[in-house]
């Protein structure tokens, strides 16, 4: 059914493309080629000139007949010029395509693309790479959705121009000579062939790729398989409050009965940091009347669990496991997680994997749960001596954020979360890179309007990433919230979690910093700015284990690397600053420069507790 659907598409797309040529040459002819032709004044040239640009320019948003303008720029400017301006022109649609899915994303881009040839344009360029510019680039529809595509994939700016501009190239003089032969000719049927072969050609070659792919081995035939295909639409509300299970407060329950039929059982089961429970004594009876007055079904037990990462282990799943398994929970109850990340980790895992996934409601307990760990889709455990090797993309039945559980924190945990505000604003937000740089001093004195800000604003950028970034679920390479975070898995790793998260993410962010500078993508000051607000906001950027080696005497920083590359999936894709809100992806890390921008950290005086507090 989805083939016929798709043959009667493409018959139609290419029935009106047809009528549309044909009715372009047969009405307008004789008005375009006086117009063209006419040499009486150079204005006609230049109008001409630049009709056929903006023409061209705009077919990424607008139904131009790119084929017969082209010919026509050929007709009007002759080989030379034509060339020139139909290539530019094409070009110039490239970036604005690239620019349109880059800044705006999916949801922007399907108002000018469909849905559909936005995923099989995807679909194109995650197998075929660069080639698939060059494979689309002369097909109807796809030509434009592969360009956006590549910029919502967050394909490297100067590869895409180099290969854009070559491929354009090669349409362009293959338009260029099919005319100029007709040209020569004097014959407009010529003409018209010209201005209809190279689509209706492309489009008959993309038809025929499936079938050459199916070579004489294939076990299975194309007519024996199968293509299942479905999409869903997912989404989590995240609520900021005081005091969840305050009896009054309904936040909580109204989430729990969001979706569920009036009268509906709701029944949970909750697991909780244990330094939570130290730290909130009245907790349990708290959790207990609150259910008691919403009629929600818990056994009045609060599992407790590790906190950090002595949570994220194969063995504490299991008895997480065990304890749904005993309460009889299935897959309409809800398990909700208390606690920092790495409970909110491993707690997520455990319910994304019992009868296949059962309903989540997290609770982040820290300024780093709150604004970046608890607000994604990602869940994971430890596992081979590598941070997160196990997990699992879920999505949330929904997050709260009560600022009353951060009351409780040290300063040193409380501080952990600035690191990934930090970092969110170095990739996405030069604003707010410089609010934090002038609240400095008042987030070190934990000013909860300040705190507030920070916290609501950063967890608001990493949710817009994950949802209009165009790749939730990282089918890609780019990982653009990883910035900082190759090395800081390292570091967490070496260290045996010794440093916090948020602490190796800042060490990994100042040495991503100076790397940038070493690779000239950075000035020098800009990132002795950026080092300078990650150590007056309490952060050390050195270590000693960025100089430890592995037993083979390799480099463990530079082993790092390379475990980062493999967690991708074997293309390296290290996102660096070439300005304050600024980024590239970078494929390629020179290891030497990456080893002077660590040996460099050390000249970076070490921070006191005086000038921390002001």
């Amino acid at each position: 059914m989805r083939d016929s659907l798709l043959i009667a598409r493409v018959g139609v797309l290419l029935g009106l493309m047809m009528a549309f040529i044909v009715g372009s040459h047969f009405l307008l002819n004789e008005t375009l080629h006086s117009f063209f032709s006419s040499n009486s004044t150079q204005l006609h040239g230049v109008a001409a000139a630049i009709l056929v640009f903006s023409g061209l320019a705009t077919d990424v948003v607008l139904p131009v007949p790119s084929s017969v303008i082209s010919v026509w720029a050929y007709v009007s400017q002759g080989l030379g010029l034509g060339f020139v301006v139909v290539w530019a022109g094409m070009m110039t649609a490239c970036v604005l395509g690239y620019l349109l899915g880059a800044g705006a994303g999916r949801s922007v881009s399907q108002k000018f693309i469909k849905s559909d040839d936005l995923d099989l344009a995807r679909q194109l360029f995650n197998r075929f790479g660069s080639l698939a510019l060059v494979l689309c680039r002369a097909v109807p529809v796809l030509a434009e959705a592969s360009i956006i595509c590549a910029g919502i994939a967050g394909m490297p700016l100067r590869r895409f121009l180099f290969i854009s501009a070559l491929a354009n190239a090669g349409i362009a003089l293959a338009y260029g000579v099919a005319t100029t032969w007709a040209v020569a000719n004097a014959s407009f049927g010529l003409v018209f062939f010209a201005s209809v072969s190279l689509p209706l050609t492309a489009v008959a070659i993309y038809k025929l790729i499936p079938k050459t792919m199916n070579t004489e081995n294939s076990l299975v035939s194309r007519d024996e398989q199968l293509l299942p295909s479905f999409s869903m639409q997912f989404s989590y509300p995240l609520c900021f409050t005081r005091n969840v299970f305050d009896p009054k407060n309904v936040t909580l329950v109204n989430e729990l009965h969001r979706n569920k039929a009036v009268g509906s059982l709701i029944k949970v089961q909750i697991f909780i940091d244990d330094g939570v429970v130290a730290a909130h004594p009245n907790l349990q009876q708290a959790i207990q009347t609150y259910c008691r007055t919403h009629h929600i079904e818990w056994s009045g037990e609060i599992i407790s669990v590790p906190g950090a990462e002595a949570a994220k282990s194969q063995q504490q799943i299991e008895r997480m496991h065990g304890c749904m398994l005993q309460a009889q929970l299935d897959r309409q109850s809800y398990v909700i997680a208390i606690g920092g990340g790495g409970v909110l980790d491993a707690v997520g895992y455990a319910a994304s994997t019992f009868h296949r996934g059962i309903r989540l409601v997290r609770m982040p307990t820290t300024v780093l749960a709150q604004n970046d760990a608890g607000v994604g889709v990602k869940n994971g455990i430890n596992s081979q001596g590598i941070k997160n090797l196990l997990g699992c993309f879920a999505v949330p039945h929904a997050i709260i954020n009560d600022a009353v559980f951060l009351e409780s924190l040290s300063q040193r945990d409380f501080r952990s979360g600035f690191a990934e505000a930090i970092k969110v604003a170095l990739i996405r937000d030069a604003r707010f890179y410089q609010w934090i740089d002038e609240n400095a001093e008042a987030l070190n004195q934990r000013n909860e309007t300040a705190c507030n800000y920070l916290i609501k604003r950063c967890a608001e950028l990493h949710i817009n990433q994950i949802c209009n970034g165009g790749d939730p679920f990282e089918m890609g390479s780019a990982r653009p919230l990883d910035y900082g975070h190759w090395s800081a898995h390292k570091l967490e790793s070496l260290t045996g979690h010794e440093l916090s998260h948020g602490e190796a993410v800042a060490l990994g962010m100042a040495l991503d910093a100076q790397y940038a500078v070493e690779a000239a993508l950075l000035p020098q000051h800009t990132a002795n700015q950026i080092i300078g607000l990650i150590q007056r906001l309490g952060f050390e950027v050195w270590h000693p284990a960025l100089n430890w080696n592995c037993a083979s005497g390799e480099s463990a920083l530079l082993k790092g690397l390379e475990e980062f590359r493999q967690h991708l999936g074997g293309e390296l894709c290290i996102t660096l600053l070439t300005g304050i809100g600024k980024t590239l992806e970078a494929n390629h890390i020179d290891t030497e420069g990456l080893l002077r921008a660590r040996d460099k950290l050390k000249n970076f005086a070490p921070v006191t507790e005086s000038e921390v507090s002001g």
